[in-house]
């Protein structure tokens, strides 16, 4: 019986080639986009939780509150006494973790090893993260009372050590402009790359006691870097370390309780608290930039969802309506089935029988297109998976299921509806399906591809809006020395002297902070006629404004002298949130009236991040160069690579040991919109696919629908209607449908955009012209797929449209 079955549903696909293409073409399509997407969906709602204690660790914040209520900001550095603080104070505090990202957030060391020299990211870390993350040793033991230990993953063994064990071999790191020797003490299995914690190599906390300028700082509430975790004991809420954190911020920052008062909050607590965030949710607050690793933005995810959502639906729609337009024509195969004794079970399981199989065709392709793809993929989105995510028994499961039950759901029409219907009808066709429910279908269908289309324009324009934007200085052909630490001094100094006569070099300039990187600018947060306000300070050597093109709307610049003057250059907004005017003072900035510098320029406002954060204050001042780790170089026309021979000559003459390494400014800007262009990469596609597999769809359906109605074409004709009339009259029906999902689409995606688009202080204004552009090419393209079909049938021969029964 199954055999028969089989051999009479391959027989009507092979006899239907059209229908089956497009049927199996729409479902690969759309499992295969609706796997990739699922992929990356999965990976980022599973990140930590493969931490056995994923419901117990907490990642400490800082909440800072404004005094209506609404949340400041929240921050993660807090003092190095604040873990040991929170489990001494909270008996339900079972133990912490506290990481240091050195080096004002670059956190890659110089490391030598056997006369190799590396330039890694590294961390200092409490050695009890092993204990409270899923981080298994591989080889080696922890030692926490050796300072000088490291450990290192499997992927930092195999590079520093290749094949050779690295247990009890010695790194050399460059800490204090001087090589430190560390011995390997234990090997880490790989941090599994869904962890929002990551290191390849880990320093021992403690021993940043010995660094320099932190000496003072251990055990201390006054310096404030250190991303701290803790773990709670089992069934334990963190609302019940409330009143120990409260404790802390009382006891430790008595100094709060003051400014709240000044400020008008109620209490302390309402100005500034701490509190416990889930490490599960650790990877989606998208409003922490400096963790240890790049945070995720929960939307779009969520916009994923309804892709795949959508995707797979239009391919669902596509199947359904081709099955129930199919159906009209297999009619007379029912009614012959039925004289000759089927039962209408038989009738049910050969329909949905078919429908069945074709779906898990289409899966089967899918799954082949899928481990093509998957390498582009993870390109695309910046992310290792891989398909053996796939062979699980429960992906497998979950995915037959799936195809089975769009089987059921397309085969559902002629499965459970044509087969009740008596012989006589069926044999003398007088039975026609009810076309509302088909013309649903295609209005959904075009919908959610007006919808994509819409959301494929705004993304595009707003992409484009961000990257042509005046940022308020030049970037062009700045070469930027990114913290090169105690190097800057001498490097500096240096430069200036042997660039003095290079005819590529315009400029010179050092600062105490690049571009791009907000967590690391410099600022003084205090009360101005009764408002909290925030000042960002960046201490500045030579042309920083020419190097930089940033204009000087009102003032001068610094003078150029041995010793720095104690004067200001503020923002824009500054000199509005501040009322400060050009050889003013600036009184907020110091204790003492003796000290306050002179407001000698007032710059342009120049957005010194990316565009989703809006200009705020700001000011530059004259700083001490050995403190200024930063160098800017603007090179004159096309000398770029002369000028780079050059500085790498350069370098080498003042730190021979150490590797040359810069980076344009222009590239590292651009940079900052790499997940926007992504996504719109991802929409694009999304869209282009969404709106083929639609137009798919309705050209089957128009192609069934002109082989049901040859016969009014010919009368037509013969009555001497025109081949445009007739175009016209069919193409409009069919475009009526397109109008309505467009009008639909439009209040819908409105809201969308809007949405999105107001995480961006810079953004497009949303137009009719964005409803207009998108309105117009879903109606040309699917115009142009109905035409072609409606102008073939319209051109036929009427004779042999008549000739037909």
């Amino acid at each position: 019986m199954f055999k028969n079955y089989l051999k009479i549903a391959v027989r009507n696909l092979l006899n239907q080639k059209l229908f089956s293409f497009i049927n199996i073409l729409s479902l690969t399509v759309g499992i295969t986009c609706s796997i990739l997407l699922g992929l990356y969906i999965h990976d980022e709602l599973s990140f930590d939780k493969f931490n056995t204690n994923r419901n117990s660790i907490y990642r400490v914040l800082q909440v800072n509150n404004l005094p209506d209520g609404s949340l400041q900001y929240e921050g993660i550095h807090h003092a190095i006494a604040l873990g040991p603080a929170i489990v001494r104070e909270n008996p339900k505090a079972e133990n912490y973790v506290r990481f240091f990202k050195p080096w004002d957030g670059d956190e890659k060391y110089y490391i030598k090893q056997n006369g190799n020299s590396f330039h890694d990211k590294v961390l200092y870390g409490d050695f009890n993260v092993f204990d409270v993350f899923s981080f298994p040793l591989l080889k080696g033991s922890i030692e926490t009372h050796n300072l000088n230990s490291v450990a290192i993953s499997e992927r930092a063994a195999k590079k520093y050590f290749g094949e050779a064990d690295p247990v009890n071999q010695t790194l050399s790191f460059r800490i204090n402009n001087q090589y430190e020797d560390f011995i390997v003490t234990a090997v880490f299995k790989n941090i599994p790359s869904n962890s929002s914690v990551q290191f390849d190599v880990l320093l021992p906390f403690n021993h940043i006691a010995t660094v320099g300028e932190f000496k003072d700082y251990q055990d201390s509430w006054g310096f404030g870097a250190i991303i701290t975790y803790v773990k709670l004991r089992d069934g334990t809420h963190p609302v019940e370390l409330d009143d120990g954190l409260k404790k802390i911020m009382a006891t430790h920052y008595p100094q709060y309780k003051t400014l709240a008062k000044e400020r008008g909050y109620a209490s302390a607590d309402e100005f500034r608290r701490f509190r416990l965030e889930p490490v599960l949710d650790v990877h989606f607050n998208a409003a922490i930039f400096e963790g240890l690793s790049p945070s995720s933005d929960p939307m779009y995810s969520y916009i994923l969802m309804i892709l795949v959502i959508g995707i797979l639906s239009i391919a669902c729609f596509n199947f359904m309506n081709l099955s129930i337009s199919r159906s009209t024509n297999r009619m007379k195969e029912v009614g012959l089935r039925k004289a000759i004794g089927a039962l209408r079970k038989q009738l049910i399981t050969q329909f949905l029988g078919e429908s069945i199989l074709l779906s898990l065709l289409a899966l089967s392709i899918a799954l082949l297109l899928v481990d093509l793809l998957l390498p582009a993929f993870n390109y695309l989105v910046e992310k290792q998976m891989y398909l053996s995510g796939l062979f699980t028994w429960k992906a497998l499961l979950g995915m037959i299921g799936l195809s089975i039950a769009i089987g059921i759901i397309a085969g559902f029409y002629p499965a459970f509806v044509i087969s009740r219907f008596n012989i006589r009808d069926t044999l003398s066709r007088q039975i026609n399906p009810s076309n509302w429910f088909t013309k649903t279908l295609v209005t959904l269908q075009f919908t959610l591809s007006a919808l994509l289309i819409i959301g494929m324009i705004v993304i595009s324009k707003q992409v484009n809006f961000l990257k042509e934007k005046d940022l308020g200085f030049d970037s062009n052909q700045v070469l930027v020395l990114n913290n090169i630490k105690l190097e800057s001094f001498s490097m500096y100094e240096h430069l200036q002297k042997s660039t003095a006569d290079h005819s590529g070099i315009q400029s010179i300039a050092s600062a105490s902070q690049t571009f791009a990187n907000p967590s690391g600018l410099g600022g003084r947060g205090f009360t101005y006629k009764g408002e909290s306000k925030r000042v960002g300070i960046i201490e500045v050597d030579g042309d920083y404004i020419e190097t930089l093109g940033i204009k000087v709307i009102d003032g001068r610049k610094f003078l150029q002298s041995s010793s720095p003057e104690n004067a200001v250059i503020i923002n824009e907004a500054c000199m509005k949130d501040f009322e400060l005017t050009t050889n003013g003072t600036f009184e907020e900035l110091t204790s003492s009236p003796e000290t306050d510098p002179t407001v000698v320029g007032i710059m342009g406002d120049f957005n010194y991040s990316n565009l989703k954060m809006s200009v705020f204050p700001m000011l530059i001042r004259p700083g001490n160069i050995k403190n200024l780790q930063h160098i800017f170089i603007k090179i004159k026309g096309n000398q770029t690579h002369e000028v780079i021979t050059f500085l790498e000559k350069e370098w080498k003459m003042v730190a021979p040991d150490l590797p040359f390494e810069y980076t344009f400014l222009d590239d590292t800007m651009a940079a900052q919109y790499s997940s926007e262009e992504k996504w719109e990469s991802i929409m694009s596609y999304s869209t282009i696919l969404a709106t083929i597999l639609s137009c798919l769809g309705l050209l089957g359906i128009v192609a069934l629908g002109m082989e049901t109605r040859k016969k009014e074409i010919g009368i037509r004709k013969i009555l001497g209607a025109q081949v445009q009339q007739i175009m016209w009259f069919f193409t409009s029906k069919y475009l009526q449908l397109v109008m309505i999902a467009f009008l639909i689409a439009t209040p819908v995606s409105y809201l969308l955009i809007t949405e999105w688009l107001s995480g961006f202080a810079y953004r497009i204004e949303v137009d009719a012209t964005i409803f207009i552009t998108a309105g117009l090419s879903i109606i040309l393209v699917s115009a142009g797929t109905i035409g072609i079909k409606i102008f073939n049938a319209a051109l036929r021969n009427p004779i042999e449209a008549l000739r037909i029964e």
